[in-house]
């Protein structure tokens, strides 16, 4: 009893180090971007600064067309989430509730594309989109955002 208390405040312990060295980092990357002097690196290092300055964000928002960025960003994730939802549960119900010639094959197939790492895959991607004439298009981005997760989540 005693044994597996002390294991328990050692195992808690080492989670608690972990814990401090994944958000110390966060907690000075937030801190860097709330102070005004965002060039000049303070020593000792400030975790959580004594005002609050928001112009870096205005700032980084106003500049460089951010907002055009961000908005392309947010559709293309709404839109991929949806469509990716979509086609992988209807997969994932054929797979699961019809049984039909070559089902077995399909999923095997399913299965090794998700063993492909994708970076063997971004020529033969971009030869096939360049080729339909959807680059710089939201269509080509879709496209391959959603097809690359079909897959693994009708799998999952």
């Amino acid at each position: 009893m005693v044994k597996s208390k002390f294991g328990q405040l050692i195992i808690h312990i080492l989670l608690l180090i972990c814990s401090a060295a994944m958000v110390i980092p966060f907690m000075y990357m937030v801190a860097t971007a709330l102070t005004q002097d965002t060039y000049v690196m303070p020593y000792p290092p400030i975790l959580i600064p004594k005002s609050l300055y928001l112009g870096n964000f205005i700032e980084a928002w106003n500049a460089n067309n951010f907002e055009r960025y961000f908005l392309n960003s947010l559709f293309l994730a709404i839109t991929n989430t949806i469509l990716s939802l979509f086609i992988s549960t209807l997969s994932a119900y054929g797979f699961a509730r019809f049984n039909f010639p070559g089902k077995n094959l399909i999923f095997n197939i399913y299965l090794f594309t998700m063993m492909v790492p994708g970076v063997l895959n971004i020529v033969a991607q971009y030869t096939v989109i360049n080729g339909m004439h959807l680059v710089d298009t939201y269509t080509g981005l879709l496209l391959l955002y959603v097809g690359g997760g079909i897959a693994g989540n009708t799998f999952f």
